[in-house]
């Protein structure tokens, strides 16, 4: 026999022991068995349901008092964060287009003194980049916490 046949062969053999497998555990299913979730009734038995509880995370979190209690300060926070975070792009630009106009009308003395002051730009740039990072993951930290 060759080495493919062998593979089909012993392919066979467990496609078969599955199909086995799986009619002999679906055909046992009536019976409950020790993981099945239920009450056994003293007088009868047959095992009783437990009754299964739903509940509806976006009703609660809309119609419950603490969590919109909550949920407004969180967003308050968050607005504050993005005003902060706002008046910094502001200040920021303002900064970048005072240099460009130094740089235009040749205020700087020397190109050391215009490469600091760029450097200086571009380290305020990085801050502000990683100030709204952190920003938006401890927003998330925190609106997984009240979830």
């Amino acid at each position: 026999m060759k080495k493919d046949d062998i593979n089909y062969l012993i392919t066979g053999i467990l496609a078969i022991g599955v199909i086995i497998l799986f009619v002999l555990h679906f055909r046992s299913n009536n019976s409950p068995s020790e993981g099945d979730f239920g009450v056994r009734n003293k007088n009868d038995s047959t095992f009783a349901a437990l009754p299964i509880a739903y509940i509806r995370v976006d009703s609660l979190m809309a119609h419950y008092n603490f969590s919109q209690e909550v949920g407004e300060k969180l967003i308050k926070k968050y607005e504050d964060s993005r005003l902060k975070l706002h008046q910094r792009e502001n200040q920021l630009r303002a900064d970048i287009e005072k240099f460009q106009q130094k740089v235009q009308n040749n205020a700087f003395l020397s190109r050391e003194s215009a490469e600091s002051e760029h450097a200086s730009l571009m380290k305020k740039q990085e801050n502000l980049q990683r100030m709204e990072q952190e920003l938006s993951t401890e927003f998330a930290k925190e609106q997984q916490k009240l979830n």
